[in-house]
């Protein structure tokens, strides 16, 4: 899925070269520093039928070798 971009003309170097350029009025932070509680490892709950309603699980195995998210097979975790 691609982000749709209107004002192309306001775009920024990330300085991270694999996202690339980003909008002007974005601010490039690392995740934990955004975050409300703690990084773990994994989930800690078992995936669920996909709920648009719900967070997406994202497993190890919804990546594919070309660094894509899947979309097939999805979970959702229950709230």
């Amino acid at each position: 899925m691609k982000a749709v971009m209107r004002n192309k003309g306001e775009l920024k170097d990330s300085g991270i070269e694999w996202v690339g350029k980003v909008p002007r009025n974005w601010s490039i932070c690392r995740l934990k520093h955004v975050l409300k509680e703690p990084l773990q490892y994994g989930a800690n709950a078992v995936g669920i039928n996909y709920n648009e309603q719900l967070p997406r699980y994202v497993r190890i195995t919804d990546i594919s070798t070309d660094g894509s998210l899947k979309n097939n097979n999805m979970q959702s975790l229950p709230l």
